[in-house]
């Protein structure tokens, strides 16, 4: 099976403009203003390729002083990767390749940056991986398996005793009875503070703990970016109403256990520490760049409810959209 090249491109100014952002915090300049920057011709790779690109690589603009690369799914505004060069190439980390998955439409944006950090130069094109085989040399790291890479297999087995962490740095397995009554099920959200799908949620989620609490269901809230402090985990549980009991997992011991790719992901354990349900919340993004007005269907919740009432969970699984959390792989 082969993509067929899209007939209609989207504008590509969200990764563009989202590229910009990020440079300008982390104080790079390149602020645009007038007209745009001359087009830079793009060399590869652009249109369908045989596999995951091991390098982008342009046509070498006078003046500039370096080069910034963008790539990400043609579809969000949310960054696969990003880089800097001194020449018109930059190679792609082999770790990095996983996420590059066929089935997708990527988006790479190229700028030229002048000594001052101005845009003197702009190239983006789009391309895609043809259906097949996995290529040699493609497959991901442990740490993009449980984060950018195809979704790991659904768990048939309890899950191991688990290594997280609550905001003040103790330790905690929160599957672990600990001398209180076991719960009927335990929920993981799997956030990043900095994902805006998951932000979204936030309502919901609230909204689903304090429905299932008196049933005796437990919702945690996991933060899976190792560089997220206790100040900014506390700072965004306030700011968007999330449920209070927190906890980190900065080397990823539940993102490998339960699988999950990408934040927001719920993850429904039962009482004898299987993994009943993993996937998404509510079909309300039922793609990237895809969103409804109201969900059709509520997979968490035909989930919780089936477990709670002694019923077989009728669908397990379901592709979760959002942030990549292999992108914050410790």
């Amino acid at each position: 099976m082969r993509i067929a090249a899209p007939s209609r491109l989207a504008p590509a100014a969200p990764l563009l403009v989202l590229g910009l952002v990020l440079a300008a915090g982390c104080g790079r300049g390149g602020e645009r203003s007038g007209p745009p920057p001359p087009l830079i011709e793009i060399e590869a790779p652009k249109g369908e390729v045989p596999a995951a690109p091991e390098a982008f690589r342009w046509a070498p603009v006078p003046g500039a002083a370096g080069y910034r690369v963008t790539v990400g799914d043609a579809d969000t505004v949310w960054p696969l990767f990003l880089g800097t060069a001194t020449e018109p190439r930059l190679p792609m980390p082999e770790a990095r390749r996983g996420a590059i998955r066929p089935g997708r439409i990527h988006e790479w944006t190229v700028d030229a940056l002048d000594a001052g950090g101005a845009v003197i130069g702009s190239g983006t094109v789009r391309f895609w991986v043809a259906a097949g085989p996995a290529p040699a040399g493609a497959a991901p790291s442990p740490a993009e398996s449980a984060g950018s890479a195809p979704a790991a297999a659904f768990p048939e087995f309890p899950l191991p005793a688990l290594a997280l962490e609550r905001p003040d740095g103790s330790a905690v397995d929160p599957l672990a009875a600990g001398g209180r009554r076991a719960p009927s099920a335990t929920v993981f959200f799997f956030v990043r503070t900095d994902c805006p799908i998951a932000n979204r949620y936030a309502p919901e989620m609230k909204r689903l703990a304090a429905t299932y609490a008196p049933r005796g269901v437990i919702f945690f809230v996991v933060y899976v970016d190792p560089g997220e402090s206790a100040e900014a985990i506390g700072r965004h549980l306030a700011e968007y109403g999330l449920p209070p009991a927190a906890l980190r997992d900065p080397r990823h011991a539940l993102v490998a256990a339960t699988g999950a790719r990408v934040t927001p992901t719920a993850a429904v354990v039962a009482a004898d520490r299987r993994l009943v349900y993993r996937g998404r919340i509510d079909d309300r993004y039922p793609g990237y760049g895809k969103a409804l007005r109201e969900p059709s269907e509520r997979d968490l919740v035909v989930a919780l409810d089936a477990l709670l009432d002694g019923r077989p969970v009728p669908r397990r699984e379901t592709e979760a959209i959002g942030c990549l959390i292999g992108d914050v792989a410790p």
